[in-house]
């Protein structure tokens, strides 16, 4: 449904508009065409395209599959043949020289999987993150659709713990965070020590935001659960 948001611009405003992004960040798109992949790598306006390796999708499974599981323990035993195999996986699918310190990534089918930013650099044990600011966008097309202006206050419900209740202290800066708020938004708030469970229900399911500025406890006895 997102894609049917997109509208095509003009030739000229994608072209001005790649040029202006480009110019402070690195994009890279995926597409897959008949199981191979192609890069499109864009700097300071220019476009250059490879094809990357056909081992390239064998080489990103096994990562995924030894080091990104569920249950995984595989880094922790070995963080050095991690940094190795992600080195290794990073040179498939980001065979270029990076120009900037920030890079915009729009993948493809399986591509989605792979967390970019923890791939590694040549001969170093740094994740990728830790030299480049990774971001991803789902289509460039994102920054020249023009945002349509609203003047209409998003709404937001907002819970605030400013009394005692039982053990938990009381929070005052949540009031403070609660009016922040209200300058900017369209705010109701209730105290969350005197708010019934269906009070919160309800603003769980009325489709505005919710800021809850609890405590919240977590420890492995019990479910985590709000304190309201």
């Amino acid at each position: 449904r997102f894609a049917q948001l997109l509208e095509q611009p003009s030739l000229q405003q994608f072209q001005q508009k790649l040029k202006e992004v480009t110019a402070k960040a690195d994009f890279i798109s995926y597409t897959l065409v008949n199981n191979r992949v192609y890069l499109l790598h864009v700097t300071d306006g220019t476009v250059n395209c490879k094809l990357l390796p056909v081992t390239v999708k064998q080489q990103t499974d096994s990562l995924l599959q030894i080091y990104f599981s569920p249950t995984s323990s595989a880094y922790n035993n070995n963080p050095a043949a991690y940094f190795q195999s992600a080195n290794e996986v990073r040179k498939q699918v980001l065979p270029v020289e990076l120009k900037t310190k920030s890079l915009i990534l729009s993948a493809d089918g399986w591509l989605h999987n792979l967390p970019f930013e923890a791939l590694s650099l040549d001969g170093k044990q740094q994740f990728l993150a830790e030299q480049t600011a990774v971001s991803y966008v789902y289509s460039f097309l994102q920054y020249v659709r023009a945002a349509k202006q609203s003047t209409e206050k998003i709404p937001v419900t907002v819970y605030t713990f400013n009394q005692q209740q039982n053990e938990f202290a009381a929070l005052p800066n949540s009031i403070v965070e609660a009016n922040q708020l209200r300058k900017k938004l369209n705010t109701t708030t209730y105290e969350a020590t005197t708010t019934d469970a269906n009070t919160f229900v309800a603003s769980m399911q009325s489709g505005a935001g919710l800021h809850i500025a609890a405590h919240a406890v977590a420890d492995s006895s019990q479910q985590p659960f709000l304190v309201l």
